[in-house]
């Protein structure tokens, strides 16, 4: 796994391209380690989303209970 394999699969991640992994590593197009690399990118965006949410509903509620 390289540098190289985590930005590509982080890139397509973001773009949104992600429905593009399969297809292209059936014809060759992406190594082994790129689609390990955008798994492992998925699932850290995953638990970037969810950590980011529970900020951000943290922060609302002590707004809310320090407004009321």
């Amino acid at each position: 796994l390289t540098l190289a394999d985590l930005f590509c699969a982080q890139e397509l991640w973001r773009s949104g391209n992600a429905s593009y992994l399969a297809p292209i590593s059936a014809i060759g197009g992406l190594s082994s380690e790129t689609l390990r690399a955008a798994e492992i990118g998925k699932r850290i965006n995953q638990l970037l989303l969810q950590t980011m949410r529970g900020e951000i509903y943290e922060a609302f509620s002590e707004r809310v209970c320090l407004t009321s």
